[in-house]
């Protein structure tokens, strides 16, 4: 009867194991790093800095290629693609529903680094017509630098 029960645990082990490394082939290797949720801690738009209040609402959250953005007590779902190679490494976040004015999914192109603190620092532009920034102090993105979360 142990063995039984030894053999079938070990089984579903093994079931359980193969799944979780499944379930990480299907992520990209470079969206790694940005899984799970992270809090804004500062945010600027065109060099001026966002309120308190509202820095304070605003989460994001990455699960595999999806992203989540939680601001002023709603959420704004999409997706997000990185470019690791690239000098600076970039990252595309793409809104799930179109804008309601033009009926455009909105695109956001932006970079991305992680400080030697952990944490992310993301420089974009948003719109049809954004360009990518360069640089991470450029003056008429919006910047954010947010902290992973303890879950």
């Amino acid at each position: 009867m142990v063995t039984r029960w030894a053999t079938v645990g070990f089984g579903l082990w093994l079931i359980a194991l193969g799944g979780s490394a499944q379930d990480r082939q299907e992520i990209p290797k470079d969206v790694i790093p940005f899984q799970g949720s992270w809090k804004v801690i500062e945010a600027t738009r065109g060099g001026v800095a966002a309120p308190k209040e509202l820095v304070a609402e605003m989460k994001l959250q990455f699960e595999g290629t999806k992203l989540t953005v939680f601001e002023k007590k709603s959420a704004e779902n999409g997706q997000f693609v990185v470019s690791s190679h690239k000098t600076p490494p970039e990252i595309d976040m793409i809104s799930a529903k179109p804008d309601p004015s033009t009926g455009q999914i909105v695109k956001s192109l932006g970079i991305y680094q992680f400080d030697k603190d952990g944490k992310l620092v993301i420089v974009f532009h948003k719109g049809s017509a954004a360009e990518r920034p360069k640089t991470f102090d450029e003056k008429t993105a919006t910047r954010l630098v947010l902290e992973k979360m303890k879950e």
